[in-house]
């Protein structure tokens, strides 16, 4: 069988996974399905040899596990910026490895300081820097989480916003 049909498959199974969590209604439920879609990611992107992602999967993964246990803590946030920036000096080779590292960075940032409408105007930026990286390593799974937690997190700022508009009224 082609080595890309099964990192293909095993981005499709990630994919899943983190689909999944979407539809749950516990947080952490959503953050432990996060946290394994992104380990199966991880070993997607190895196959693909797109050791950016890969690293910075494996980091999200990590930092998932520290933001269910510490949650917006700031030694969660400032050593985990530190873990991106060291991961991206070791496996950064061509400019496309700067997306997931910036990701991972922004990310962070996002749930350990950020809720409500800003932290998913955030996760729109983030997702658009991880489609981008999907589509330049040709990441099929990846291009479907993309997309559809590009579309679920639209729909959701906008519920946010006409729940904020009735609250002003």
């Amino acid at each position: 069988m082609d080595s890309n049909v099964i990192a293909q498959g095993v981005g499709l199974i990630a994919s899943a996974l983190v689909i999944f969590a979407f539809s749950r209604k516990s947080d952490k439920l959503f953050k432990v399905f996060v946290m394994c879609g992104a380990l199966v990611f991880s070993f997607h992107y190895i196959l693909l040899g797109a050791y950016a992602g890969a690293a910075v999967a494996i980091l999200n993964a990590v930092r998932t596990f520290f933001v269910i246990k510490f949650e917006q803590s700031r030694k969660v946030l400032f050593s985990f910026l530190f873990l991106y920036l060291v991961a991206g000096f070791i496996v950064y080779d061509k400019p496309s490895d700067l997306l997931p590292i910036l990701s991972g960075s922004l990310s962070t940032i996002a749930l350990c300081t950020l809720s409500g409408i800003k932290m998913r105007l955030m996760a729109f930026g983030i997702e658009i820097l991880w489609l981008s990286y999907s589509i330049v390593i040709k990441s099929i799974g990846g291009l479907i989480t993309n997309l559809f937690v590009l579309s679920t997190n639209a729909i959701t700022i906008y519920r946010l916003t006409l729940d904020n508009k009735k609250q002003e009224r």
